[in-house]
């Protein structure tokens, strides 16, 4: 390969001077001028160092050729500052013709000598391929010009005249039209050469096409112009990543320019506190391996303004060397945001607590297209796909025809998969412009809300009930109050030997046996307990015991599951001991000949449901009560009808209907829960859950052996029943009273304010003014005093005046005056004191 390319030798001269400083390999040397002109031009030594110092001696500069059998030698020199600086390149002769083709060919270059002596012309090969002539073709100056564009011709006549008036270079660019009439934009270049008498002899120069050069140029300029108005931000960084070049765009999307970020990082301004810190270090990892690099990224303007950037960066080559990137980015925030919307939407799909389903038609029937996890939960398991499946399909027990025929209306439908639930749907179409239309099934659980309904309408029910009955008992209460006192009235006036004493007897039973009656009506109806006390939860059962083994028979086994630290209760003992007698009596006409009979008690912590139990439950500590048995058990069809007043199973004569449904009124008084399981041939369970307690209120205790102390106690009565009214005022005279009765409550409350009083003893529910407004009216008047009320029935207690004691009527006469005699001899202050208004 040593000779293929030319050799070339720099060094400096300074004429005059004998020697030559030789720079090669990097190392200065001295030669002597003549020695170094012998090495290189050998026989044309002489020659050529005589026509260097000619040339320099009126010219900066020199252009020499010498050739020998074996090299072609050239020789430049420049004059610099009273140095010359000399070039000198050596090639081998043979191989001359065959680097200057290559030279032609790689750079588009052509070679033209014009000898002014003769007007000769020379084109190199490479110049007849430019101008598309073959070899062939006859070259003179005149023929020459003609080639060039008529507008190029005469600058270029002008430039021929000047370099021929003297040794100059010049150069020139302008337009020639080839052979085949395309026309090439070229660049011509020539150094004329003077003679010794300064006479220019030769013209020696290149033409090069640089057509393509300058479309290169233009297309730079058009990408430079795109570049520069595209929406598009644009970066162009070095290998360190430091901004050398920016478009418009890019300063109109981040506030800033070249001048914010000429060689410095983007990252270091454009990132902030929400810049994601693992897509950060992606890009720079991107970056140090000169990868290619595409994602979002938030940024921030220059005024500190959030944007998504997409980045897309591309590592630049020059000569196989990495020289940099091209970022490119684009404002994506409007596409991010709805994004975040897209994914909202789904995040509120997926966690709906209604089911929703998006329908499609496929070959002519509506199957699911997508479904959130609410309606997989209602119509299959969370753990079953809906997609693809038909609908309504088998996931409804009873599916109308019309289902998805009409269009807004809302449908009761039970799941196949839970038939007791019930599931309201609603559907509606969707209409997408241009696209297949999809439906919108929306369902929601009315599970809860419709046993809500049945339990309020069965309340409401009750409560109507309860009000009617309550009404009644109220007169009937007055009623068996006359009967009884006139009854004992007339007891007290016979002899035990009387023999009337014994119908006055049967009387007073029958008015009893009404009293209970009445009683347990009105247990029903109350909202309130009346007379509660704490007492031992194990202790009620036993004493309910003791009332039911004389009364099941021997063929009834009673059982008792007591658990004594299962606390206490706070609840009407007596109405306790009537709910279990009743339904135990229950239990055993359903059991018939022989069965069992289990009573039961424990504590027990209850949540907020009771499963089948169609009520809202109060968290908390709580006594279970059990009455179970092994009988026939209730069938379906009656199940929604067994706590209703009056309803009853039994033969004509043989039951109130009064006993659950008094139970219920009882358990619901004491702020408790009642559930019935039965099934046919399976028994049934009655559960009541009653609230563990911690304090009560000692029961009233009456004293019958200080009757004496009645005796001129001043009393005022009022009942606005006449005639009982009559009946307590006989029975109290006899004990010693002095009575004021009235049955206007009116007229009372004017008395009170003239005449003291040692006690008040009224009705409650009376017209005009009630026994509350009266009790309060008299505590006024006379502070200090006590009050006693009764009533048949009481709707509603003033929570201040809860404390005030009551009796139930009617009531015997017994236990009035033992009322009568402890609130007499009570100590404390009853009630509080106001000023008294007449």
């Amino acid at each position: 390969m040593a000779g293929l390319f030319p050799k070339l030798i720099t060094l400096r001269w300074q004429p005059g001077q004998p020697s030559v400083c030789l720079e090669q390999d990097g190392q200065p040397r001295t030669l002597s001028v003549k020695s170094f002109f012998r090495q290189c031009f050998q026989s044309h030594a002489t020659a050529v160092l005589r026509a260097l110092r000619l040339q320099l001696a009126s010219h900066n500069q020199a252009v020499l050729e010498s050739q020998d059998e074996h090299h072609h030698h050239w020789l430049s020199a420049i004059v610099d500052n009273q140095q010359v600086q000399l070039q000198v390149m050596t090639t081998l002769a043979g191989r001359d013709s065959t680097l200057l083709q290559m030279a032609d060919e790689l750079c588009g270059i052509g070679y033209w000598h014009w000898q002014l002596r003769d007007n000769r012309f020379f084109w190199s090969p490479q110049i007849y391929q430019i101008h598309g002539l073959p070899p062939s073709h006859p070259v003179t100056l005149d023929d020459t010009l003609s080639h060039y564009h008529p507008e190029d011709q005469p600058q270029l006549r002008a430039l021929m005249a000047e370099v021929t008036a003297g040794p100059v270079r010049r150069q020139f660019q302008g337009r020639i039209q080839r052979a085949d009439g395309q026309w090439r934009r070229v660049s011509v270049k020539g150094v004329s050469v003077s003679s010794d008498g300064g006479a220019v002899t030769d013209v020696f120069g290149v033409v090069q096409d640089i057509t393509h050069h300058q479309q290169s140029q233009a297309k730079m300029h058009r990408l430079a112009l795109v570049a520069a108005q595209t929406a598009s931000g644009a970066l162009i960084c070095d290998k360190q990543r430091r901004v050398e070049w920016l478009n418009s765009a890019f300063e109109r999307l981040t506030g800033y320019g070249l001048d914010d970020l000429y060689q410095k990082r983007p990252r270091d301004f454009l990132a902030g506190t929400g810049t994601d810190p693992a897509t950060l270090e992606r890009v720079g990892q991107a970056m140090e391996r000169h990868q290619l690099f595409q994602g979002d990224l938030l940024n921030y303007r220059k005024d500190g303004t959030p944007i998504w950037l997409n980045l897309s960066i591309t590592p630049i080559y020059h000569e196989m060397q990495h020289d940099g990137f091209v970022v490119i980015v684009n404002d994506v925030s409007a596409r991010r945001a709805s994004e975040d919307r897209l994914r909202l939407y789904e995040q509120a799909f997926d966690q709906a607590s209604l089911g929703l389903l998006f329908l499609h038609q496929q070959n002519g029937q509506l199957r699911v297209k997508e479904a959130n996890g609410a309606a997989k939960e209602l119509l299959a398991g969370p753990s079953h796909s809906l997609v693809d499946m038909p609908f309504p399909g088998d996931f409804f027990v009873r599916a109308p025809l019309e289902l998805m025929e009409t269009e807004g209306e809302s449908l009761e439908l039970s799941p196949r998969r839970a038939p007791d639930d019930s599931l309201q749907l609603i559907h509606t179409p969707l209409i997408r412009p241009g696209q297949a239309a999809y439906r919108l099934v929306i369902l929601r659980d009315t599970t809860e809300q419709r046993r809500t309904e049945r339990l309020l309408a069965h309340n409401q029910r009750m409560e109507l009930i309860g009000q009617l009955v309550s009404g009644i008992a109220h007169d009937f209460n007055n009623i068996i109050g006359i009967i009884q006192g006139n009854l004992e009235l007339l007891a007290g006036r016979l002899d035990a030997e009387h023999p009337g004493m014994r119908s006055v007897d049967k009387a007073l039973k029958a008015a009893s046996r009404a009293s209970t009656l009445t009683r347990r009506l009105t247990q029903f109806s109350r909202q309130e307990p009346v007379n509660n006390e704490q007492v031992e939860a194990y202790q009620l059962l036993l004493e309910a015991e003791e009332l039911l083994s004389p009364s099941l028979g021997k063929h009834i086994a009673l059982e008792i599951e007591l658990d004594t630290q299962s606390g206490s209760v706070k609840v009407d003992r007596g109405d306790f001991t009537d709910a279990i007698v009743n339904l135990a009596i229950n239990a055993r006409d359903a059991i018939g000949d022989k069965g069992t009979i289990r009573l039961s008690c424990m504590p027990v912590l209850l949540g907020s449901h009771i499963p089948g139990l169609e009520a809202e439950i109060k968290p908390g500590s709580y006594v279970e009560f059990g009455v179970s048995d092994d009988g026939e058990g209730i069938a379906p069809a009656i199940m929604d009808k067994i706590l209703d007043p009056f309803f009853t199973t039994k033969p004509k004569g043989q039951g109130t209907g009064l006993g659950l449904s008094m139970v219920y009124g009882f358990v619901k008084r004491s702020k408790g829960y009642l559930q019935v399981r039965s099934e046919p041939g399976q028994g049934t369970q009655i559960h009541i859950w009653l609230p563990q307690s911690t304090s009560g209120q000692p029961r009233p205790q009456a004293d019958d052996r200080h009757l004496d102390a009645l005796k001129g106690k001043k009393l005022l009565l009022v009942d606005d029943e006449n005639d009982l009214l009559q009946v307590i005022t006989d029975q109290l005279s006899l004990r010693g009273f002095a009575i004021s009765a009235f049955d206007d409550p009116l007229k009372a409350q004017k008395a009170m304010a003239d005449t003291a009083f040692d006690l008040l003893l009224c009705d409650v529910e009376m017209p005009g003014l009630s026994g509350f407004e009266l009790a309060e009216a008299f505590m006024r008047c006379q502070p200090g005093k006590p009050v006693l009320l009764m009533s048949g029935f009481v709707f509603s207690v003033p929570p201040h005046l809860a404390h005030l004691p009551r009796l139930s009527k009617p009531v015997s006469v017994t236990r009035l005056l033992g009322y009568l005699v402890t609130l007499l001899n009570k100590r404390e202050a009853y009630g509080q004191p106001h000023s008294c208004r007449g």
